[in-house]
């Protein structure tokens, strides 16, 4: 493999390329990530390595690799956008920037490469920060508190905003779930379970742009941790949920914890004509996973792409806008994801946020009294 290759064929040799193993490729171990992490690929070598321009050698032919590295970074600080991320892919730090360019290209490459490189390259947006989130009242399970921490794979861009009485607003955030049902432990091949994924929106606010907010993507070994970290999200940013129809193990999750009403019903469109129109018409949950609602999802991911691109914050995100390729869907949680949020926000237009109408009770006292004029009575006894 070559760094600069693209196309959908690269996401073939991408996937033997990070999983060395699996195919019967001798692993080779490197420190070549973002974020220093040590990982197990195919054979890798940054650009700046080896040079064969003489002005980056030393007598002995061996490659001043700080001052080449410096070299591509000033090139690399004097593009943008697309022609920037072909110049990073062809001339690679690390496999990341070699894999960038697998996918069809159904979402617009050049305002996604253009965000990626703000990130990147010009350090914009906002820095992602790890949280974990915890139960504040026991077993009533109805308020949460996040909590910073240093390794969780819930990270969070913006943490839920409240009214004056401290409470989160009603349907100013909605989610969207890429759902599975075991875990590694129930797994008999690593390679059977893809990661549970539920991400959170911000709906426009006034003059605010609509935002994703927060983001949970995990394979964990034990399923309910994935389906407690999403109950929690939920709660946190009180938001309901679409999921798709064939993953519903989550929604028993919530049944079993009274909380099927952070699930949204089924958007009519993507309810048929024939169930539409019967008498003895059930709740249905999720969304069916056919292709006129999976293009549905990524049509309005596109548009939400095409007028807020500069709002998104996560490379996970944008790499997976990069490289999504329709054909091998599947592997792209996030996009999942993200397509059922962009419809449940879309089911929801015309309902505009609220704040939430909390009734203050204040105790008092009650029983028998004898009032100004001596006479005895029950009530609420004036202090």
């Amino acid at each position: 493999m070559t760094g600069g290759d693209s196309g959908p064929a690269l996401a073939s040799l991408a996937r033997m390329f990070n999983d060395p193993i699996a195919f019967n490729v001798l692993p080779y171990k490197n420190d070549y990530t973002r974020d220093g992490k040590i990982q197990y690929t195919g054979f890798f070598i940054p650009a700046h390595e080896f040079a064969l321009d003489p002005k980056f050698l030393d007598s002995r032919g061996v490659t001043d690799k700080i001052r080449f590295r410096e070299h591509y970074e000033k090139q690399r600080a004097l593009m943008t956008g697309k022609d920037l991320m072909t110049y990073c892919a062809e001339h690679c730090f690390t496999p990341d920037e070699a894999l960038l360019r697998q996918g069809d290209n159904i979402f617009n490459s050049e305002l996604v490469s253009e965000r990626l490189t703000d990130i990147r390259v010009h350090k914009q947006g906002i820095k992602p920060k790890h949280y974990v989130l915890e139960w504040t009242d026991g077993e009533r399970k109805s308020k949460v508190n996040g909590k910073e921490v240093r390794n969780s794979d819930l990270i969070v861009f913006e943490e839920p905003r409240k009214d004056n009485n401290g409470e989160v607003f009603r349907n100013l955030y909605v989610a969207g779930i890429d759902a599975i049902d075991m875990g590694t432990g129930d797994s008999a091949s690593d390679n059977d379970v893809s990661d549970f994924c539920i991400v959170i929106k911000r709906r426009a606010f006034g003059m605010e742009s609509p935002k994703y907010v927060a983001m949970y993507k995990a394979r964990p070994r034990e399923i309910k941790t994935a389906f407690e970290t999403a109950m929690r999200l939920l709660v946190w940013y009180n938001a309901k949920a679409l999921l798709e129809y064939s993953k519903i193990s989550f929604a028993k999750y919530l049944e079993v914890n009274k909380k099927s009403y952070l699930l949204m019903e089924r958007p009519e469109f993507a309810i048929a004509a024939k169930t539409r129109m019967s008498r003895n018409k059930k709740k249905l949950i999720g969304l069916p996973t056919t292709e006129a609602v999976i293009k549905h999802g990524l049509e309005l991911i596109s548009m939400y792409i095409e007028d807020y691109w500069y709002e998104i914050d996560s490379e996970d995100m944008l790499e997976q806008m990069l490289n999504y390729s329709y054909e091998a869907k599947r592997k792209f949680d996030i996009i999942a994801a993200l397509g059922c949020c962009e419809i449940a926000d879309e089911e929801l237009s015309g309902v505009t946020p609220t704040t939430v109408n909390k009734v203050s009770k204040e105790w008092k006292d009650i029983g028998y009294y004898t009032d100004e004029w001596g006479v005895k009575r029950f009530g609420v006894i004036s202090k």
